[in-house]
């Protein structure tokens, strides 16, 4: 159980967007051999690490200031061609894109270093 592992809070937040169905369809009209469907594209998606803010509200601004980064690396996750990706990265797109979900209590339970790779 979870009593034999360690439960540290870390001074992080965690983001996760989930794509709508906006997202698939475009996605859908690029170069999908398969047709992509909505439930499997939300089951398994990237969770960012983002600063630890004082309020909701912070959080909030933190990702509206750099969510052209966030939709940027989804974009990439899905389509590494660049040339594809639509040219308007608004952040009106974004948010019809994304269910946008900011969790303020990450809680790390390996006892382990964590090691980056920079991409």
């Amino acid at each position: 159980g979870l009593d034999t592992i360690g439960l540290d809070t870390i001074n992080r937040g965690c983001l996760i967007l989930k794509p709508r169905q906006p997202f698939i369809d475009w996605l859908n009209q690029t170069d999908s051999d398969e047709p992509i469907h909505l439930k499997e594209a939300r089951e398994d998606v990237t969770a960012f690490l983002i600063p630890d803010f004082d309020s909701n509200e912070e959080a909030d601004l933190f990702v509206k200031n750099n969510y052209l980064s966030f939709f940027e690396q989804i974009l990439e996750d899905w389509i590494t061609d660049e040339n594809i990706w639509p040219k308007d990265r608004t952040r009106t797109k974004f948010e019809q894109w994304f269910d946008i979900q900011i969790h303020s209590m990450v809680v790390d339970t390996v006892d382990k270093k964590i090691v980056k790779e920079k991409n």
